[in-house]
């Protein structure tokens, strides 16, 4: 990300902001002025969100400063095994990345931030998911999340996983979460725990609460829910009510779905007239007439796909 486009996003979105995600457009760890990059993020008091495929994750100073400053660390293991985590990621060991999450559990402090494993199901992992969740679980993470592939070339439609192998696996990794007391989130049809495992985990988890991040949130939720009241209609998107997602070059989406559209640049407008522009205004308008973009109807975090 070029200076100008870092210092459009200290002055139009840092003072405002909850969470600041590094994810998507590379890996973190390669950064090479990643801990003035932290400061500079953090300076108005964001928190940050950090996604790794944890090859470059070690114990030290830079994962210390990095734990410090993250509300959330994720890793990303699309495999439980080696032979399916290399076959997806060629050269990469499933152990190195391990090791990763392991240093990660012994830094940080009072069970914050947040450490979870995240995997994308597809055809060649489908079967490790239900030994994902007991390998999260003997790592010691909070949390395992799975996504459906969403393909971003036309070649990697092959790389979807049977439905049917897909909700047998997720029905089986649903009992051995429950049976761990291992918070596992699903795709939205996959199900949710028992009421008595998710209570147990709720109170668990309060434990760990950030609470300026909470507060922030609790205003948020507060204001959509006037804006809700005034416009007579609810937008099922949480990319569109409160995130966005800013490319190394300055563009301003919603969120990184393929298809998505480009509400403008942060090197020629400010955020707040992007967001409350044509584009992005657009998307949120289809989805109260009932008529959401092809891009959000495909969308797997789409509560109403």
């Amino acid at each position: 990300m070029s200076e100008a486009v870092l210092e459009g996003v200290e002055r139009d979105l840092l003072p405002g902001v909850a969470e600041v995600g590094l994810s998507v457009a590379g890996e973190p760890f390669l950064t090479p002025d990643l801990p003035q990059l932290v400061d500079r993020l953090t300076a108005h008091g964001a928190r940050l969100e950090v996604t790794t495929n944890g090859t470059l994750v070690e114990e030290g100073p830079l994962l210390r400063k990095v734990l410090n400053a993250a509300s959330l660390l994720r890793f990303s293991v699309d495999g439980a095994t080696q032979m399916t985590y290399g076959s997806i990621r060629p050269g990469a060991r499933l152990e190195r990345v391990l090791d990763g999450v392991r240093a990660a559990v012994r830094t940080r402090r009072g069970g914050r931030p947040r450490i979870t494993l995240c995997t994308v199901i597809q055809r060649r992992n489908v079967q490790d998911l239900p030994t994902l969740v007991d390998l999260a679980h003997d790592l010691g993470v909070d949390r395992l999340e799975v996504s459906l592939l969403t393909p971003l070339w036309p070649d990697q439609e092959d790389e979807r996983a049977d439905p049917v192998h897909v909700r047998s696996a997720c029905m089986d990794a649903r009992r051995r979460a429950d049976a761990l007391r291992l918070r596992l989130l699903l795709p939205r049809s996959m199900g949710r725990p028992s009421w008595a495992t998710e209570l147990g985990l709720l109170r668990r988890e309060v434990r760990r609460v950030d609470l300026g991040i909470l507060r922030r949130r609790v205003r948020h939720g507060a204001s959509l829910a006037a804006w809700s009241a005034r416009v007579g209609g609810r937008v099922p998107c949480a990319f569109l009510q409160g995130m966005a997602w800013v490319s190394l070059g300055g563009d301003v989406s919603c969120c990184c779905q393929p298809g998505r559209p480009v509400g403008g640049n942060l090197l020629d407008q400010p955020f707040e007239r992007i967001w409350n522009g044509p584009v992005l205004t657009g998307l949120r308008r289809a989805f109260l007439a009932g008529e959401p973009l092809a891009c959000c109807r495909g969308c797997g975090v789409n509560p109403t796909r």
